[in-house]
């Protein structure tokens, strides 16, 4: 089984990803299920909407697509009573973009949100790689506070915070790396530094394509690392089965 733990559909603010070329993307490339989440002003501002979006496609393609929510800190209360309803609307995850929701993620801010987390047994997707609001260290510094919560490390700090990125997530049982845009060279020395049950494939399409991403993990010559990295991480993650599909 293939997953896809990085892709963005709905309305963006130029441009709609339709969920139906995602789908063209995931059968050109034999990719089983990818997980969703919503775009721009929707991570930002308009929670609610985007993630009731969100919903809508999973109850669609229920066997194709995994959702993950978005909630911004600066909801406050809010945004810790949105993350219960994302659990009720049975979505598997929150997706956090510093960048784009304006906070840092060194900051006391998301406490509220990561106990609901914990509470819930929902892991959150964190963008890093920009500075100075989202950088490997600063995740590992969430990871560190809130044991509990899985925390998955997405584009591995790309661009500039590759050297960061094994030391972020080494010895941590709760911390995971997802690999879109990052150099092979990084991937493979997570690999060897923090066990293949640590790296997950994405692709963040559409802005990057699965056939990029997946030829990266090609690149190790041991096939059981291939199996975890495409799919088997992130079924541990999500508490997927092959039944379940």
């Amino acid at each position: 089984m293939i997953i896809d733990f990085c892709t963005t559909v709905g309305q963006g603010i130029t441009e709609y990803f339709r969920p139906e070329d995602l789908l063209d993307e995931m059968n050109q490339n034999q990719v089983d299920m990818a997980v969703i989440a919503p775009a721009d002003q929707y991570l930002a501002v308009y929670n609610q909407e985007g993630n009731d979006y969100i919903a809508e496609m999973v109850r669609k393609y229920p066997h194709k697509f995994i959702g993950f929510g978005c909630v911004s800190p600066w909801y406050g209360e809010k945004a810790v009573d949105e993350v219960y309803r994302i659990k009720s609307l049975g979505l598997k995850g929150i997706k956090m973009e510093p960048f784009i929701q304006g906070f840092m993620l060194s900051d006391r801010i998301t406490d509220g949100i990561l106990t609901a987390c914990e509470e819930t047994a929902l892991p959150v997707l964190v963008a890093t790689g920009t500075p100075i609001s989202s950088m490997p260290l600063q995740l590992r510094e969430l990871a560190l506070r809130f044991p509990k919560v899985n925390f998955i490390m997405g584009h591995m700090g790309f661009s500039d915070f590759w050297y960061d990125v094994s030391i972020a997530a080494e010895n941590l049982d709760n911390m995971y790396m997802e690999l879109s845009y990052q150099m092979p060279s990084v991937i493979i020395e997570a690999i060897a530094r923090c066990g293949r049950d640590k790296v997950l494939f994405g692709s963040d399409w559409p802005f990057s394509r699965e056939k990029i991403e997946m030829a990266k993990v090609g690149l190790t010559e041991d096939e059981e690392d291939k199996k975890h990295i495409l799919g088997e991480n992130a079924m541990h993650i999500l508490n997927i089965t092959e039944e379940k599909r």
